[in-house]
Parts: structure tokens; sequence; C-alpha cells
């Protein structure tokens, strides 16, 4: 899974294509150490999840190249727990930790992302204005995306530690009820346990329970020069939009690398997960996420997503506009000139991509339908197969002339 956030802001002046020509190179050189896969075999749009991550941190406005250093030095602490603790044979459980943090994530990824979208529309507003929507961006960092992406790491810990926490909580209750400003605490105390390097604590950077708090209870004051105060119980301290901004920087990169370390994980452990839970989603409402998010991916736009009686999955997606005819792609990219062309889509395969994405998640449904809608949400196509036998014949190897037998009504044009 990938993290939309950040699959979304990939923005380098140029396709998505090239970016990832230009900035895989750089990733391998980064990290490609820390896993034993080769990392330019990640599949997009993980693989630009990553990217934009790094992409980022590289780009830091107020950290520098010191950005880079902390988003490479957090992924390779977050992996050393992570392997850690697989020796000691508990890969499956942080898988399902994978699967409940990220089906959160995705949740506070849209939430991270309307904050920017904010942000982005408020640059010629008063200051006290850009500090009341920074402010709500580090919240939703915390709350809401943080929160989450450091479950991984902190149960790692809490295991070497052997916290209170692994044998009296389930894995839903230890993902989702504990807040963030408990994990940290947990995280410090187990980092001075084990008497561990302080450079364990960059998992933390940027971190500050004081300034959620304040954010979350309204202990907001406006000062002299548009500055903000902020008041936590005992604690208050005033903060300009330029210390403020930086602060939240550093807890985005903290997560950049924190979302990169799963996505890393995740690649790299699935296939030794045991076959009985390493599905690629806990709910329903994961699974309608990562259909959400493959419609995208297919160059759809997601129009409804049902499941009906547990029995059929039923899918309404609108053509994009621009994408009937061949178009070239072409253009610098920090000096780096690229050139490609990018064919005619097909909308049969389009359709057929989502179905087959959905049936390698081996659910119980019997039958997939994607409606096929164009640009006045008129239908103009349907796809409709036999799902559970999908699912079983692309378990082993397969041909489409396999599959065929089992499509119940086909009528999109290519």
């Amino acid at each position: 899974m990938s993290l939309p956030y950040y699959s979304k802001k990939l923005d380098i002046g140029g396709p998505k294509e090239a970016a990832i020509l230009f900035y895989l190179p750089e990733i391998k050189k980064a990290i490609g150490h820390i896993i034993s896969k080769n990392i330019g075999h990640i599949p997009p749009p993980h693989i630009e999840s990553i990217i934009s991550s790094y992409e980022f941190a590289n780009h830091s406005v107020y950290l520098g190249k010191e950005g880079t250093k902390i988003w490479t030095k957090t992924i390779e602490t977050y992996f050393k727990y992570i392997k850690l603790v697989v020796d000691q044979g508990k890969i499956n459980e942080l898988y399902q930790i994978y699967l409940i943090s990220m089906e959160h994530l995705r949740e506070g990824q849209e939430d991270l992302f309307y904050c920017e979208e904010q942000i982005e529309s408020s640059k010629n507003k008063d200051p006290e204005i850009k500090l009341r929507l920074m402010l709500d961006k580090y919240h939703s960092l915390y709350e809401k995306n943080i929160r989450y992406s450091i479950n991984i790491a902190s149960y790692c810990l809490d295991l070497i530690t052997t916290h209170k926490d692994i044998k009296s909580k389930s894995l839903d209750e230890y993902c989702v009820n504990d807040d963030l400003s408990y994990k940290i605490g947990k995280i410090e105390n187990g980092i001075t346990k084990c008497k561990l390097d302080l450079i364990n604590r960059i998992l933390l950077k940027g971190l500050d329970p004081h300034i959620k708090n304040a954010a979350s209870h309204k202990g907001i004051e406006y000062g002299i020069n548009g500055n903000l105060i902020l008041k936590d119980r005992d604690w208050n301290k005033e903060f300009s939009l330029t210390e403020l901004t930086r602060i939240v920087e550093e807890a985005e990169i903290n997560f950049n690398a924190q979302g990169a370390s799963i996505v890393l994980f995740a690649f790299e452990y699935f296939d030794k997960v045991d076959p009985k839970i390493n599905k690629l989603y806990y709910s329903l409402k994961g699974l309608r996420s990562l259909i959400d998010a493959e419609i995208k991916n297919a160059y759809f736009i997601p129009k409804d997503i049902n499941f009906i009686d547990d029995k059929y999955i039923v899918i309404d997606v609108e053509k994009i506009a621009g994408f009937d005819s061949t178009s070239e792609l072409m253009g610098n990219i920090e000096g780096k000139r690229f050139y490609s062309q990018r064919p005619k889509l097909n909308t049969n395969d389009q359709a057929l991509r989502i179905i087959l994405y959905i049936a390698h998640f081996k659910t119980n449904f019997k039958e997939c339908t994607v409606n096929v809608l164009d640009y006045n949400d008129k239908k103009i196509g349907i796809f409709r197969v036999n799902l559970e036998k999908w699912t079983k014949i692309i378990q082993t190897k397969y041909s489409f002339s396999d599959l065929e037998p089992y499509v119940i009504e086909n009528n999109v044009q290519k």
C-alpha cells in the first residue's frame, strides 16, 4: 500500500514517470542497503510515495541538507527495530499492525492533504491565518498520521523492553486506542531502559505534545508582531510563523520517513507472512480505500463503490478527459531533459485492471461489476465477472483465456 498524500504531492515539474527515473538512483543510494530486495522492483504507486517523501526532505526549506539526513537516519532506525523483532519470529504480528495502521493512515492522509490545500490557498493572507493553518497541519500530522505510522516501531521497542502493553492489549487496541503522546512516552522510556544511543530519538523528531495539546484544546493566543502564543497547562511558548513552520517541516519529514519505512516493510516481508493472514486489507473499509486508490491509478475517477450482501462488488467509475489520444511528455527536471509518449488509454484494459486488482485480494465476494461512465455521468459500458472463479484462477499461472469463460458481461469499448 502506498501513502496517497505523497503520491498526490509528487510534483517536480514533470510527469511521475520522469520523477521515478530521476530520483530512483538517489533513493537506492540513500536506503538501498536497508532491505535485501531491490528497491527498483517496488511497483508504482508505492515507489512514488517513497520518492515524493524523499523529494520533500531533499528540498527542505528550513532544514536544508539536514532534511535528507534526518529522512535517511529515521528509516535506518525504524528498520533496525523491525529486524530485531522479525528475528524473534514476530513477523505476523508486525504485518497485522501494518494492516491496521495503514487503514487508519489512509483517512489521516485525506485530512493532511486538505490541510495542505488550505495552506497553499492562504499564501496572500494575513500571518495570523497562516499560523493557524500551519497549526492545523501539525495537529493532523501528529494525531491522524504519525499516531499510526509509528505503531510498528513502537511495538518493536515494547517487545524488546517487555512492556506490559504487549500482553494486556489486543493489536487493535494497541494500534488505535493509544494516542501519540502516550506512544512517545513509551519510546522515550524504552530508549532509556535499553540504554540505546540517542540517535534513536530521531523517531520523535518534530513531535511536541505541548504544541499538539494547545492545538487540540484551543490554548492559542495572538501575541505582538503576529506571533502565536501556545498554552498547555503550566507550559506556554511564543512562536513566529518561521519557527512554527520549521517544527511542522521536521514533523513532516519524520512522517515521510516513517511512511517510507512501512512501505519498505511490506515490500520486504510480505512473502514471509503466514498465508492465512497475508491479505492486503483489514476490513471492508480498508478494501474500499484500496479500490478507490487503484481506480485513480487506472486513470479513472471513482464515483461509487458498493459491497452488497457480502456477495457483490459494484463500482462506478468515470473516464478522465484527455486520454482518448496519444500524448507527448517532454521537459526539464533540474536541468535534465526527458521525452516520452503516453499512449491512448484502452478503457477496457482500465476496467480489467481494477477487477484483476480486486481478485488478488482473495475475498469471498461472488461477482464484481465495473460500470464505466462518460464525462456526463452517462453509462457507456459494463464489465462484470465471476469474481469467485477469477480469484481462484489468478492464484495459479494463467492467461486471459482461462478467465474469459467467467466474464458474465463486457461491452466496454476499447
